[in-house]
């Protein structure tokens, strides 16, 4: 009986290339510190969750764009003058 390896799920991401950001890259993009990062991880599931590659983690470019237009704009409320 012979077995035939199974191939890896498919994906969208296995056509073309995709840039990543390394935790240094993904700072600077975000606007924050490495507490803050490691906050959004943790605690909003909305954060894409960091791939580990060669060792590191690193977040598709794309993914941290489109978090970063799905959060809300800020609302400043009206002064009296």
């Amino acid at each position: 009986m012979s077995t035939t390896p199974t191939a890896p799920k498919d994906t969208h991401r296995k056509t073309t290339a995709h840039p990543l950001y390394d935790t240094a890259a993904t700072l600077n993009a975000l606007n924050c510190s490495r507490w803050k990062l490691w906050d959004l991880c943790r605690n909003d599931p909305d954060f894409p969750k960091p791939r580990m590659i060669a060792g590191k983690r690193s977040w598709f470019v794309d993914e941290l764009e489109r978090y970063k237009e799905s959060r809300p704009c800020r609302q400043y409320a009206e002064t009296a003058a």
